[in-house]
């Protein structure tokens, strides 16, 4: 899981054999969220967020 960036403890990151749509991965303790981005020509069309849940790993 290569990490993208992390802000007051919360680390953004991506699986590299993840499925479509572009999202990444945001995780603080034992939480984690999901931000997907839709796309159409580089430019942004709509991001859709989905609240914190409980990892599952």
């Amino acid at each position: 899981m290569p990490k993208i960036y992390e802000y007051l403890g919360i680390i953004f990151f991506f699986y590299s054999n993840d499925h479509k749509p572009i999202h990444v991965h945001g995780q603080k303790g034992e939480f984690e969220s999901k931000a997907i981005f839709i796309l159409k020509t580089r430019k942004l069309l709509k991001s859709r967020f989905q609240i914190s849940k409980e990892k599952s790993h």
